[in-house]
């Protein structure tokens, strides 16, 4: 597990590194706003045209 650092601004302007949470998924906040997000997702309509399975004669032709 890393830890990611960034830089935040002080109020001198000079940079102060900070670190931040590597795997943020196990925060129960994130996991919450996440699970809205795939819920918001879904109950969007599909736009565009399904095509199902791309086959190998989609690709090269009958031919090959």
């Amino acid at each position: 597990m890393t830890i990611r650092t960034t830089r935040r601004r002080t109020k001198r302007g000079a940079a102060k590194p900070g670190s931040r949470a590597a795997d943020r998924t196990r925060d129960p906040e994130w996991q919450s706003a996440f699970a809205a997000l795939k819920k918001s997702l879904r109950s969007k309509r599909a736009i565009g045209y399904r095509v199902g399975a791309i086959t190998e004669d989609d690709i090269y032709g009958d031919d090959a």
